[in-house]
């Protein structure tokens, strides 16, 4: 479902249709770090926002040449979709830890291995994880 940001007013889409924030936003508004894909997906949205909004005002026959107008913003549409869809696997491929290179992963997991540290239940738990993203 698309809706539109109560804070920057850009729209964003929801699959249960109750986020009144877009992502960005709500990473903002809690501190976390905005990586690459959270700044192309914002300038994406901008983009997107441009597009809906001179769709509404073509629809609306507004300006000359109207239906050519609209078939190449709805054409727009279809490529910033499937570049919010890319840059969305992305971001969940760089939360799942999915960038972190092999030999870095190996060299973590010599750091907080349990043996280094008393057995503790969270370097266990932790080295479990790591060692789950090496064998992806």
């Amino acid at each position: 479902m698309l809706l539109y940001c109560e804070d920057c007013g850009l729209p964003h889409i929801s699959k249960t249709g109750t986020a009144r924030k877009c992502l960005v936003c709500w990473k903002e508004v809690r501190g976390y770090d905005l990586n690459k894909a959270d700044l192309a997906h914002r300038g994406l949205a901008e983009v997107f926002h441009g597009v809906l909004e001179e769709n509404k005002r073509l629809k609306a026959g507004v300006g000359a040449g109207g239906q050519e107008k609209l078939k190449a913003l709805e054409a727009q549409v279809v490529t910033l979709t499937a570049q919010l869809n890319a840059l969305r696997n992305e971001n969940d491929t760089l939360r799942k830890g999915g960038n972190i290179p092999q030999d870095t992963l190996r060299s973590i997991i010599s750091l907080c291995h349990p043996d280094r540290h008393s057995n503790s239940p969270l370097a266990t738990k932790i080295t479990q994880w790591l060692v789950a993203q090496l064998r992806r």
